[in-house]
């Protein structure tokens, strides 16, 4: 049952990487000088972050290793406790207390260039300023070479990660699922729906692609992956025609706080919420994922509705990708515990604002599937057709 409707590389020279991550060595402290407004409150903030590479001279003879260098700050008027410090790859450190003025630095033998650092990763310090958390760490512009290298390549700006072989084709359409996380039913070809008695409920034919073995039970959604005919759904259905042409606009504006993200299949119900939104390309397309929750009248965000969805178009605009999965969080509650009286009614739209305040600050291997398995899947896939 639906509710309710709101209208809704970086330079990688990685040719000599030694050791494993280990931020806890070389640890120093010394005093932060800045000035800061009282607040009575700790204020983390990486001060200083940068990779640098070794050299005995005016220039190498080859590349060697590249290091990096961290130091955090609390320019608050107040002690921090501990907290967590995060890289964007996913390894995390936990740190000791920092003292008011306090800097900690670290020094690391791993090539972090290019990457995002955090402090205070999982929100375990209340800070005067919440936004001046991540920093990326530069990428070291490489030095001269002794002796000139003839047909040496430039390194891309990132190392990209081969792609495995997919593990899904289908009448053109490849990808690769996690077998950890759910098993593949047999793909479909689902019939055309063209004389609706609705206009809006019609769809061409379509290919579609379950899910058994999910770790979600009892959810309203069924995990589906969803490749339509752009134009041959425009054709019958002016509702959709309207949707395509928007999302079309959406992936080149690429808004950050949209107040509505297209979607199709078309649902009777409004979209309630658009948590965690982020831009993904796929192999020959782009889309846009995020959480969300439909509803015809005001109901709870919760485990059993709320959903991890991606809204994609191949690059030449012939095919439309669709993906629904459902996805829990374990600081949502179950509907039957959420008091739903006339204040929860007229203040339904403050309190869907702080639910997706709330999911945006959650990290993604904290849903149930991990929004990174989820992601992978996404990227993976290719669109051709015809097949």
């Amino acid at each position: 049952m639906y509710k309710f409707h709101k209208y809704i590389s970086n330079f990688m020279f990685v040719l000599i990487i030694l050791g494993l991550a280990s931020l806890a060595c070389n640890f120093s402290t010394r005093p932060f000088s800045d000035e800061a407004s009282s607040t009575g409150q700790p204020d983390l903030m990486v001060s200083e972050a940068y990779a640098s590479m070794m050299l005995s001279g005016a220039c190498l003879e080859e590349y060697g290793p590249i290091t990096t260098k961290i130091c955090v700050a609390n320019q608050g008027d107040v002690p921090a406790g501990a907290f967590t410090l995060e890289v964007s790859d996913g390894t995390r450190w936990a740190l000791p207390e920092l003292e008011v003025g306090e800097v900690a630095c670290f020094n690391s033998n791993v090539n972090l260039s290019g990457m995002a650092v955090t402090v205070d990763a999982a929100n375990e310090v209340a800070e005067s300023n919440e936004e001046n958390n991540t920093t990326n760490i530069p990428v070291p512009t490489p030095p001269v070479l002794c002796t000139p290298v003839m047909e040496v390549a430039i390194p891309p700006t990132e190392t990209p990660n081969p792609t495995p072989a997919p593990n899904v084709s289908y009448r053109g359409i490849t990808f690769l699922f996690d077998e950890h996380w759910f098993e593949l039913a047999p793909a479909e070809t689902i019939p055309a729906e063209e004389d609706a008695a609705i206009e809006q409920w019609n769809t061409p034919e379509y290919y579609q692609f379950t899910f058994s073995g999910y770790p979600l039970a009892d959810v309203f959604h069924s995990p589906r992956i969803m490749v339509f005919p752009a134009e041959v759904y425009k054709a019958i259905n002016s509702d959709a025609r309207n949707i395509i042409t928007q999302l079309e606009q959406f992936l080149v504006d690429k808004p950050a706080d949209a107040e509505y993200i297209p979607f199709l299949p078309i649902f009777n119900a409004g979209q309630f919420m658009r948590a965690q939104v982020e831009y993904i390309d796929f192999q020959n397309g782009s889309g846009v994922r995020f959480l969300t929750q439909y509803g015809q009248a005001a109901w709870p965000i919760n485990n059993q509705d709320m959903f991890y969805t991606f809204q994609g178009l191949t690059n030449d605009r012939q095919y439309y990708i669709s993906a629904i999965f459902p996805v829990s969080h374990p600081n949502l509650p179950h509907p039957d515990s959420v008091t739903m009286d006339d204040d929860f009614y007229d203040n339904f739209m403050d309190y869907v604002d702080g639910v997706e305040e709330e999911l945006n600050t959650q990290l993604g291997k904290d849903f149930s599937p991990p929004l990174l398995v989820l992601d992978d899947m996404m990227r993976s896939l290719s669109v051709v057709g015809g097949n």
